[in-house]
């Protein structure tokens, strides 16, 4: 499972093994943890004294609180910024929800090992990697550009 982020400067993706999932831990919900990982990504990019709106993309969820409990839930863990907004929006109207699918994408195909050479994704990794000077794979928490974090499932960063 991959989710995205992105701002002007930045773009983030949370990477998650599935074949470690253990949904018993999610009350067998998985978009609970769903949510859950979305929360560790955004909890851990969020930096002290700045106001952040959020922007998903639509997804029908079976339970409709899961948008406004995981705003609740940053606010009260990121106490020295503000989060003002967190709301869902359909990626068709929204450029830069679909940039974010687009380099989700690339870094999904990537780090499953699923590109095929001379397809269109192949070329777009390949150009997101010279630009970034680096092949896709998991960085560092600070890195400032384009980061993929690969949450442990065991624990740790």
């Amino acid at each position: 499972m991959t989710v995205s982020i992105a701002d002007t400067n930045m773009s983030a993706c949370d990477a998650v093994d599935r074949t470690q999932l253990n949904v018993t831990l999610h009350d067998n919900d998985g978009e609970l943890g769903f949510y859950k990982f979305y929360y560790q990504l955004l909890h851990h990019w969020i930096l002290d004294f700045n106001e952040y709106r959020i922007f998903c993309d639509l997804k029908s969820n079976r339970d409709p609180r899961r948008l406004p409990v995981l705003e609740r839930c940053l606010s009260r863990t990121n106490l020295t910024s503000s989060i003002a907004s967190t709301q869902s929006l359909p990626s068709h109207e929204v450029v830069l929800i679909q940039l974010c699918d687009l380099l989700l994408g690339a870094a999904s195909s990537r780090l499953n090992d699923t590109l095929r050479d001379s397809t269109v994704k192949s070329a777009v990794v390949q150009r997101l990697e010279l630009a970034l000077g680096r092949e896709l794979s998991p960085t560092h928490k600070m890195e400032e550009k384009f980061n993929i974090f690969k949450i442990r499932l065991q624990g740790g960063w």
